[in-house]
């Protein structure tokens, strides 16, 4: 079944939400910068938070990008609709994964190749 108005607006406010929490923290990690001074401890202590903090951005970067690709189809109105298989992505699926590109079924499939190469 297709998904309702409402059901989309809920499901845009909540990507819309993620996408203003990733834009928070990076700027908020934005602002702060590794000190160089202090001793060899403290400066490869910097150092390990500051490579922390760059896989973290790399995730929040992807993240994003998930996020605004959903809003993406979503304005497209292919929001909802399995890239692999065309079906219809449940709305408890979405729900729980407002990024899902694809359904519980081909996700499986998808993942059990990549594992098999």
């Amino acid at each position: 079944m297709p998904l309702t108005k409402k059901q989309l607006d809920e499901l845009k406010q909540l990507l819309l939400q993620e996408r203003n929490e990733i834009l928070r923290g990076v700027r908020k990690g934005a602002t702060g910068e590794a000190s160089m001074s202090g001793d060899l401890v403290d400066q490869s202590t910097d150092l390990s938070e500051r490579e922390m903090e760059l896989e973290l951005a790399e995730h929040d970067r992807e993240r994003l990008l998930q996020v605004e690709e959903a809003l993406h189809r979503m304005a497209e109105n292919v929001y909802g609709v399995c890239l692999e298989s065309g079906e219809e992505i449940p709305y408890e699926r979405l729900k729980a994964v407002p990024t899902a590109k694809y359904t519980v079924r081909c996700q499986e499939m998808l993942e059990r190749r990549r594992y098999l190469q």
